[in-house]
């Protein structure tokens, strides 16, 4: 039976491009209030303002996969440990401790399988 991590079937070829789409993903859904601040200074449409929110994140998790040497297009895993570390580090200033294992957990168990 297949086993889903955050909509990834780990029974079949897991590949950093969908580790870091959930990475994108998760980050979002987890800091969604953080993200919903700049609202009452843009002037956006509900749809347009979560699109704004995914590229905002996008483009947070692509400077860290460029800050440690990699291409977003094309992330290694050491990329992906890499961004989920500065991301755990982010999240300690809004989440509890458990929180942040449980979700970096599930990530991580997802990055142990890529070859």
């Amino acid at each position: 039976m297949a086993k889903l991590i955050y909509g990834v079937n780990t029974t079949q070829k897991v590949t950093p491009i969908q580790v870091r789409d959930v990475i994108i993903i998760c980050f979002v859904d987890a800091h969604r209030e953080i993200l919903e601040a700049p609202k009452e200074f843009v002037d956006m449409d509900e749809k347009e303002f979560e699109k704004f929110k995914f590229i905002d994140v996008e483009k947070r998790i692509s400077g860290l996969i460029k800050e440690n040497g990699g291409d977003p297009e094309n992330p290694t895993k050491e990329n992906l440990i890499y961004v989920v570390s500065q991301l755990k580090k982010f999240a300690t200033n809004f989440r509890s401790s458990e929180i942040i294992a449980k979700h970096s957990g599930k990530i991580m168990e997802l990055i142990d399988l890529l070859k």
